[in-house]
């Protein structure tokens, strides 16, 4: 046989051992063949010397083509064997996605994401999650071995707060042999993935990270569809719960409406035809009739202004008021609730004009004015203010009363909430929701504040609007001349 058809012969091993055994195996193949190939065929036989100088360069080009052919040949197979992996990732990858749509809840999606993800790279999978305890955020973890492990839970804290990948392959904690993934949706940590190797030293590799990586932005999609979904379903709950108490309160409110009404006219009716007080304790008890009943529709009236402001859309008869006017009348309507309080109203020298529903806007007043009332001892100062501030009007209502209670100020605005003295205080605290309800319809809120000393103040701010008419120093509202309530305390 011709020595050029030997060196064939020896190339085509060289690419059966670079096809099926990889880099390394070819390279020394390679090397083999050439040295095989001067041993037994080139003079002297059985000798690695070569007596004709051809054969050098024939032994030479031999062994650098086989050099090339083992590179070539192992780059294709690395890159064979690179798209299989990639393809089996891919659908994986697919499947994980198509488990985790189905998924209903978080016990779901974890169980899809550790067989998928333990099936792609050969590892084991558990999650943190917060709990609902309040920051500083701990982490708890789904399996019982893993809780005695501080340093996981530690690396998984900073993960949590950093919102970073930690173990290895990173810079924090690179002597880990888990990695911890933060699952991360919408700029929002929803917990923790770790992925740890089920034999000692195992490394992952540049893709499988990336695969992971992949597999942890899933993982927090689902997380966050489901917290969506959970959060849709209970607002539509508390909907509906909504609606269905305040179609009660307004059934309940509008049957009891006439009825007290006839209780309070007939009392005030009896009250009137005693004359003097013959039977003191008879008469005690008849005013006490007159006030509770008046009470009660005052309770009933805010329980149906209350549904009817949630309920159905309301039409406001906006017109240009005078702040001056509107808290005027507010106190001439609530005079009695007043009769024991220095009242002190503080109104700007110029008329201040606001653009609103003049009897819608009069309960608002009514009831902050009531509320400072309720909370305050005999004796004390409530007052009442209006001036521009920034790019809007505010009025202040402030009082010496308790003040308002420890925690969020917002609080005192829900409905049916009270104070700490509820007991003492008649009430079932709708009057500040009204209010609130009513700035909003105006385009304006109001908010809470404790005041340094004692008792609280709510700020009322309505938009400055173009188009109020001007200022007239001598306006007029039933026969009294707004320059009269200026700075000075005011018995009602």
């Amino acid at each position: 046989m011709a020595l050029d058809s030997l060196v064939m012969v020896y190339l085509v091993g060289v690419v059966v051992v670079a096809a099926r055994y990889g880099r390394g195996p070819s390279i020394v193949a390679a090397v083999a063949s050439s040295v095989a190939f001067d041993f037994f065929f080139t003079l002297p036989f059985f000798s690695l010397r070569i007596a004709d100088p051809r054969l050098v360069i024939t032994v030479g080009v031999m062994l650098f083509v086989g050099l090339v052919i083992s590179e070539l040949t192992s780059a294709l197979r690395e890159r064979d064997h690179a798209a299989v992996e990639h393809a089996r990732r891919v659908a994986v990858l697919y499947s994980l996605t198509r488990d985790l749509a189905r998924a209903t809840d978080d016990a779901h999606i974890y169980q899809a994401a550790r067989r998928h993800v333990a099936r792609a790279v050969g590892r084991d999978v558990f999650f943190f999650r917060p709990t609902e305890s309040a920051a500083p955020v701990l982490l708890e973890v789904g399996h019982g071995h893993l809780d005695s492990d501080p340093t996981g839970i530690e690396i998984a804290e900073w993960v949590f707060h950093h919102q970073r990948r930690a173990g290895t392959g990173t810079t924090h904690h690179p002597d880990v042999e888990a990695i911890y993934l933060p699952l991360v949706a919408a700029d929002r940590a929803l917990g923790v993935m770790m992925v740890r190797p089920r034999v000692p030293g195992a490394r992952l590799t540049a893709p499988q990270t990336r695969f992971l990586g992949h597999c942890a932005g899933q993982v927090a999609g689902a997380m966050e569809r489901e917290q969506l979904v959970r959060a849709a379903h209970a607002s539509e709950r508390a909907a509906q719960e909504e609606q269905l108490r305040n179609s009660l309160l307004a059934s309940v409110s509008h049957d009891l409406r006439q009825p007290l009404m006839v209780i309070e006219g007939a009392a005030s009716s009896l009250l009137e035809g005693l004359g003097a007080p013959a039977n003191p304790i008879y008469w005690e008890r008849v005013q006490l009739l007159v006030a509770e009943a008046r009470q009660m529709s005052d309770t009933v009236n805010k329980i149906l202004d209350m549904t009817r402001l949630e309920s159905t859309p309301v039409q406001l008869d906006r017109r240009w008021y005078p702040v001056e006017t509107l808290v005027l009348g507010a106190l001439n309507r609530i005079r009695g609730c007043l009769s024991e309080h220095v009242v002190m109203p503080a109104m700007p020298n110029d008329l201040l004009w606001v653009y609103v529903d003049a009897l819608v806007f009069e309960k608002l007043l009514t009831n902050l004015l009531e509320n400072a009332a309720k909370y305050s001892e005999a004796g004390s100062h409530i007052s009442i203010s209006a001036g521009w501030f920034g790019n809007a009007i505010e009025i202040r209502v402030t009082d010496e009363g308790c003040g308002l209670p420890p925690g969020d100020t917002d609080a005192v605005f829900r409905k049916f909430h009270r104070g700490k003295h509820r007991n003492a205080v008649p009430g079932i605290g709708l009057g500040l929701s009204i209010c609130r309800a009513i700035a909003a319809l105006h385009g304006g809120n109001i908010t809470a504040h404790r005041r340094p000393t004692a008792g609280a103040e709510f700020v009322v701010k309505l938009p400055i609007l173009p188009g109020a008419p001007a200022a007239q120093a001598d306006f007029e509202v039933a026969g009294v001349s707004c320059q009269e309530i200026a700075l000075e305390g005011v018995r009602m």
